[in-house]
């Protein structure tokens, strides 16, 4: 079967052929002397019917060749123009923004019409290079430039990101895709696309932000393990100064000259605790314990760590209410709201300044109160922060009580105090705000609910008649000191003590007591075992056996950690002697061996730091 290419060529030669002879023909008709009969039967020269058919042939191959070229190209131009469009379409219908820039004039070929929609300038708003860098943000136009030219001088293609200021002000993260088309080894075109990257930047920058926090938010937690080890040891020397102390005072007379000694020996000791107390509160390492405190003497009992954390450069000032102002709070947590204000005063004040800290009282109504979203109308204490720092402005000050928010440099701050502050201050059922302006200082106002009731008064007891006991009672503890001490005090009121050094010693000498144990003294944390694992294995052996535990780790890490039984007997340390007194014999005669086994999650019960009435 023949092809359209051999097709063409017969029919070709067989037109060709025709005219040839027809163009003959006629011309014998007009210029040779024959008869139409003879000119009929072709009595015409060979020769000239030969030279005309091969003529016209060749002519009307060869139009026929101009003809099959010219549509070709026709076609291809269609085909270009078609891919052009298409190519031009695909290009519109992403966000990129295609151009073509002449390096020796440095002005723009093509400009994609994307641009528009992407930045708002319209193409002829970005004719040339200095058009376009005038649009690159401030602090990346230096970068941008200095970069596409140093490339472009290397004939390398590159990839910019960069930010752009749009019409409208707004700020774009753009990445630039460049490529270089060079002649003779120097660059004639730059081309290429670029789009916004804005969303992709974002996500990056949040994540480094997350990683960021978490970072800091191990620091904080390995801050709180290291605060709660510290307070342990620390607990556990005040038990031994406080015990020793308060045993001296228990036996000694009114008028014996060492009694006023002794006597600051424990207020020392008292102050050291409420160091520890205060290291607790910075680490969040205290539970709610809320109970009627005087917001006074909570104020002003500060004092000393404020001026620790404000600095010399920095005046403390404190004015109390005239009238005492008595609100249900955890004195602990709020003692670390009044650190974590005066930590927020001192980053904020860069010279000299003054931090003021006022207490006041104030009544609110239904509509006030509903207002600042409180619970019930009444009294209220209120306690206003005031520093004259650097301050803030509307924006930062929407944002500071979110967690992590900080306006400080990076490494110098967790963006945690605040947030803190507030948690505990909805807690309490209270209110929180602040104002400030730039330049102008920052001022907290705090409102807490007053109660009704009194706070609890303390006293101490001149002399002491506790009543003992002839129980046997085994001590495991492994601070040598300490287990001296409780085995004293106990066993100068009639206890039969024995003691253990650690988990494995209690669980053997329990066993192979020769009379029964009415209490087991556990240090929570102990070499070998803990007392939870010393517990289980002594209720094996005496199911009816009675537990308290006793430690210098903070309540809730004992808690969280899950290191005593449930619903069981826990008296922090330091331990004075009437309340380890009082204690044993409370549980002694009315305590309840926890009933859940040992494995329950763990639901730690505060020992009441009350002690007993003193008898004379």
């Amino acid at each position: 079967m023949m092809t359209k290419k051999t097709r063409i060529i017969t029919a070709s030669i067989l037109f060709g052929i025709l005219l040839g002879v027809t163009d003959a023909w006629v011309d014998s008709v007009l210029f040779y002397d024959a008869s139409f009969l003879d000119l009929l039967i072709f009595k015409v020269p060979a020769n000239e019917i030969f030279t005309r058919t091969l003529t016209l042939f060749t002519l009307f191959l060869f139009g026929l060749l101009i003809a099959g070229y010219y549509e070709k190209a026709v076609a291809s131009e269609k085909g270009k123009n078609a891919s052009d469009t298409e190519l031009k379409k695909l290009i519109d219908s992403t966000s990129a923004v295609a151009w073509k820039l002449d390096v020796t004039t440095q002005k723009f070929i093509f400009m994609g019409e994307r641009l528009t929609s992407l930045t708002g300038y319209k193409p002829g708003e970005m004719t040339d290079f200095q058009s376009w860098a005038d649009k690159i943000h401030p602090d990346d136009r230096e970068f941008a430039m200095d970069f596409c030219l140093s490339a472009t001088g290397k004939n390398a293609d590159h990839e910019l990101v960069y930010r752009m200021i749009t019409a409208d002000g707004r700020t774009l993260w753009i990445r630039d895709l460049v490529f270089v088309e060079p002649t003779d080894g120097k660059a004639i075109y730059l081309k290429g696309f670029f789009f916004d990257v804005s969303q992709i930047m974002e996500t990056q920058a949040e994540n480094r932000q997350l990683e960021a926090q978490l970072r800091q938010a191990q620091k904080m937690e390995a801050l709180g393990q290291l605060a709660g080890g510290v307070a342990h040891d620390f607990n556990n020397f005040l038990t031994t100064i406080v015990g020793y102390s308060e045993l001296s005072l228990m036996n000694m007379g009114q008028d014996n000259p060492d009694r006023e000694n002794l006597t600051e020996i424990l207020s020392a000791a008292n102050k050291a605790a409420a160091v520890t107390r205060s290291l607790l509160a910075f680490s969040r390492k205290q539970i709610l314990n809320p109970k009627p405190v005087d917001v006074n003497e909570v104020v002003t009992g500060m004092e000393k760590l404020l001026g620790r954390i404000l600095g010399e450069n920095i005046e403390l000032i404190i004015k109390t209410s005239p009238d005492r102002l008595i609100a249900r709070a955890d004195s602990g947590q709020l003692e670390q709201v009044i650190i974590n204000m005066a930590a927020n005063a001192s980053g904020a004040i860069k010279d000299n300044g003054t931090f003021a800290i006022e207490v006041s009282e104030t009544f609110l109504d239904e509509k006030a109160s509903q207002a600042f979203e409180l619970d019930r109308a009444g009294k209220y204490a209120r306690i206003t922060f005031s520093d004259d720092g650097e301050g803030m402005d509307g924006a930062t000050l929407e944002k500071i009580f979110e967690p992590f928010y900080t306006t400080k440099a990076k490494e110098q701050g967790t963006g945690l105090g605040l947030s803190i502050v507030h948690g505990i201050i909805k807690q309490h059922k209270g209110y929180i705000d602040a104002y400030s302006r730039k330049g102008q200082g920052t001022t907290f106002q705090i409102l807490l609910p007053c109660t009704k009731k009194s706070v609890a008064q303390k006293h101490r007891s001149e002399s002491y008649k506790i009543e003992g006991g002839h129980e046997t009672i085994l001590i495991a503890e492994d601070e040598e000191s300490v287990r001296k001490l409780l085995s004293e005090i106990l066993g100068s009121y009639g206890y039969r003590i024995i003691t253990a050094k650690d988990g494995h010693e209690a669980v053997a000498k329990f066993k192979e007591a020769d009379s029964p144990i009415g209490l087991v003294i556990l240090d929570v944390i102990m070499p070998g075992q803990n007392a939870k694992e010393v517990f289980a294995e002594i209720l094996r052996e005496s199911s009816d056996a009675k537990v308290l535990f006793i430690s210098g780790y903070a309540p809730d890490i004992i808690k969280n950690q899950g290191m005593v039984t449930e619903g069981a007997h826990f008296l922090s340390k330091p331990i004075l002697p009437n309340e380890l007194l009082h204690r044993v014999r409370e549980i002694l005669d009315n305590g309840v061996r926890p009933e859940s086994s040992p494995t329950t999650e763990p639901a730690v019960h505060q020992c009441n730091r009350k002690p007993p009435a003193a008898v004379r």
